[in-house]
């Protein structure tokens, strides 16, 4: 689940909307997609009837990311959103569930949710996403015009 994290956040940071999006909530041991956590339990309300969940292959307690270039669920990705999740793959994959967490704790977004927690899941804050080389001026113009995330 920290790699999706990593993947919108690096993506966000090049190309500036996410791979992913949805809602990201803070948790003990770092940052969760809800909807890719949904998918992992067998309760996302997007599979249609029928319709069967990703083949994901867990191995101590870590989700095999990989599947993205194994399946068609990578045949909606664009180039570079591959791209990211390549390099995502390359730099965390090979870490454990402790490193991940580590890691994902050094991040302001989940530092900042973590910090001002009003619930024991308190939501991430995408603008929190962006590093320092996107401008506010930047930020703000996505923030009106898009469609497809909430920030």
């Amino acid at each position: 689940m920290k790699l999706l994290f990593f993947s919108d956040v690096a993506h966000m940071n090049k190309f500036l909307l996410p791979v992913f999006g949805g809602v990201y909530k803070a948790l003990r041991f770092g940052p969760i997609n809800q909807d890719g956590l949904n998918i992992i339990n067998n309760t996302f309300a997007g599979l249609e009837d029928g319709q069967k969940p990703l083949p994901l292959k867990r191995t101590n307690n870590v989700i095999d990311f990989k599947i993205v270039n194994d399946n068609k669920l990578g045949s909606f990705l664009s180039k570079n959103a591959k791209h990211v999740l390549d390099e995502t793959w390359n730099k965390y994959g090979n870490m454990d569930f402790m490193a991940l967490t580590e890691e994902s704790h050094k991040h302001k977004a989940w530092q900042k949710a973590w910090g001002n927690k009003s619930s024991n899941s308190p939501e991430m804050d995408y603008i929190d996403f962006y590093g320092e080389k996107i401008s506010p001026k930047i930020i703000k113009e996505i923030i009106e015009k898009s469609a497809t995330i909430a920030i």
